[in-house]
């Protein structure tokens, strides 16, 4: 089965994450490259070389690629085995050179900024707060730039955001589209339910946010479609995994909001509702844009 897809800044070659199936001997999860993906059939070979002497550290998992167009390095999260926690690590494009990005334990998806100098991270460490898991921006280096780019909501009074799939808007860095929901203890419950103690993060009751800088600093995110309900979760507004076009206008995501997951066009900032673009009997997800703008890549 192969899953998460990212093209490089040619538009020509994809690199994504292959698993075996049936996986009965429960081998790895790794990043396989597809060259040229214009021809009928591209050739499929795994991404990475792994050395002659590889550390006891060497990510032999490795899944939730992404490709930057300005330093054409390939970022992913990586972990010796399955059952380990899991980092972000960083690859040149030729698949030789693995690197680890310190202090990353429990951050997944992570997402180059469009100049390719930092990465949007899905932080899922103890170290999160107030709630996990929350957006943060990094450097290479591992050092923390923005600990929580997810903020608040804009209910009266303000929820703290649980906030996950980030991708940040071309040309900036700070400005994310995510899959997130309130922390809210009733946040997607049947009507009656008692709620628990605590608020818990379920990526399957997302709706897709941007944020924007607050009074006073901070953050706080907004649904993208304004009509979505923020006391209470409303399936048909459901949307994870957004990306944005390289234009900053639209966002592409994944939804279950008619059926099984299909991919919707967003028009940033519209009134009118998002426009589905593949069948809900595809599952397609985790789409991202071409360099053109014109074509997407996605799992199906």
């Amino acid at each position: 089965t192969d899953y998460r897809p990212a093209v490089d800044a040619s538009g020509q070659s994809a690199v994504f994450e292959r698993t075996p199936f049936p996986n009965s001997n429960g081998a790895n999860t790794t990043l396989y490259l597809a060259t040229p993906i214009g021809s009928p059939n591209p050739p499929a070979k795994p991404f990475l070389e792994v050395p002659a002497n590889p550390a006891a550290t060497y990510p032999y998992s490795q899944t939730r690629p992404d490709w930057s167009w300005a330093n054409h390095q390939v970022v992913f999260s990586g972990a010796p085995t399955e059952q380990d926690t899991i980092e972000a690590h960083i690859a040149t494009a030729n698949g030789r050179t693995v690197t680890l990005v310190p202090k990353t334990l429990a951050h997944i998806y992570p997402t180059w900024t469009s100049d390719g100098t930092q990465l949007v991270i899905y932080n899922n460490s103890n170290g999160a707060a107030p709630v996990k898991p929350v957006t943060s921006l990094i450097m290479p280096d591992g050092n923390v730039v923005v600990a929580n780019l997810n903020g608040t909501d804009t209910a009266n009074p303000p929820a703290n955001m649980f906030g996950g799939f980030a991708a940040p808007k071309p040309g900036t860095a700070t400005q994310i589209a995510f899959a997130g929901q309130p922390a809210l203890a009733n946040w997607g419950l049947p009507p009656g339910q008692p709620p628990p103690a605590t608020a818990t993060y379920n990526q399957d009751n997302n709706y897709v946010f941007i944020n924007s800088p607050k009074a006073g600093g901070g953050w706080q995110s907004s649904p993208l479609e304004s009509a979505a309900s923020m006391t209470t979760f409303d399936p048909a507004f459901q949307g994870r995994a957004p990306y944005w076009s390289p234009d900053g206008k639209f966002i592409v995501f994944e939804s279950s909001r008619n059926g099984g997951y299909a991919l919707f066009l967003a028009r940033v900032g519209a009134t009118t509702p998002p426009v589905q673009v593949t069948d809900s009997t595809y599952w397609a997800q985790h789409a991202k844009f071409f360099p053109s703008g014109t074509k997407l890549v996605f799992t199906a």
